[in-house]
């Protein structure tokens, strides 16, 4: 079977399979890091709307 898949047009190798799992490790990091960023954004906008919802400008019609 190891001689069908090293020899086959499309076959791969043991060292195929070890860069697959890297690539899937390194997807999978950047997907929990995006999550976390975003997340963390939100709650950043939240924390930033919630200082500056007092000071609103209020324009006075004294022309």
């Amino acid at each position: 079977m190891a001689y069908i898949l090293e020899h086959a047009a499309l076959g791969f190798c043991k060292w195929d399979i070890l860069g697959l799992i890297v690539l899937a490790a390194a997807i999978a990091v950047f997907v929990l890091q995006n999550h976390k960023l975003k997340k963390k954004q939100k709650e950043l906008e939240e924390k930033l709307s919630g200082i500056y919802a007092d000071d609103t400008f209020k324009m006075n019609d004294q022309s």
